[in-house]
């Protein structure tokens, strides 16, 4: 044990850390390693959470030999993985993001991140899975929508399960009303589109969180 824990290399923010991030920007940190500078890491994807598993991975990959210039050129080569705050191809200067959040807690990771760099209004489009779910855990999706300032709503995905005895939608939309939340309910996708033109303003930032994935290309095409 003794062996084990003085091999441990820590990370993170705080003094405490081996290896440490001094000067923190959206996509970009300077680390010092046992207090002396190693250098400077730039990624490619956004999120304090993301900066965290690059400093493991680093941590991990110095730990192993590889040289700091080699290691960090890997982590900024990094584009994330499909439908976890993946951004896609959308009109004039809008910023729209493709998630796959469908818990409470990854909801609102995804808003706090795209918040970090987004110059306008952050707009959520939810598209909720479970009825069993949701309606055991409608206000903890309410609270965590209220970051955004509007959310779109569409009907819960059921996936085959009955909603009789545990409407998410009903419960979703009393849990937003309770929190005097900005959101709107969408019949649809269709419906949405028709919303997303008459809302959308140029600098706006969206994240489109849905079960599906074709739900997200059409929004970054809607007029502003």
């Amino acid at each position: 044990m003794r062996r084990t824990r003085n091999a441990a290399l820590t990370y993170g923010f705080g003094e405490g850390n081996l290896l440490r991030a001094t000067e923190v920007g959206p996509k970009r940190i300077a680390l010092t390693l046992r207090g002396a500078e190693l250098g400077t890491l730039t990624l490619s994807i956004p999120g304090r959470h993301n900066l965290l598993n690059a400093m493991g991975a680093l941590g991990m990959a110095l730990s192993l030999g590889v040289g700091f210039e080699t290691a960090a050129a890997a982590l900024a080569g990094f584009r994330g993985i499909a439908r976890r705050l993946q951004r896609v191809p959308a009109k004039q200067s809008l910023r729209v993001f493709d998630d796959f959040a469908h818990h409470p807690s990854e909801v609102a990771a995804s808003i706090a991140v795209l918040r970090e760099g987004a110059a306008g209004r952050l707009i959520a489009v939810f598209e909720p899975q479970l009825h069993s779910r949701v309606s055991r855990m409608a206000l903890r999706f309410a609270e965590a929508l209220s970051a955004a300032e509007l959310s779109f709503i569409l009907p819960v995905a059921a996936h085959g399960e009955s909603a009789r005895g545990q409407d998410g939608d009903a419960a979703l939309k009393a849990a937003a009303r309770s929190l005097a939340l900005s959101a709107v309910s969408v019949s649809g996708r269709a419906e949405l589109l028709v919303r997303l033109q008459d809302n959308l303003r140029p600098d706006d930032t969206i994240v489109v969180m849905a079960g599906a994935a074709g739900t997200v290309w059409p929004v970054g095409w809607a007029k502003t």
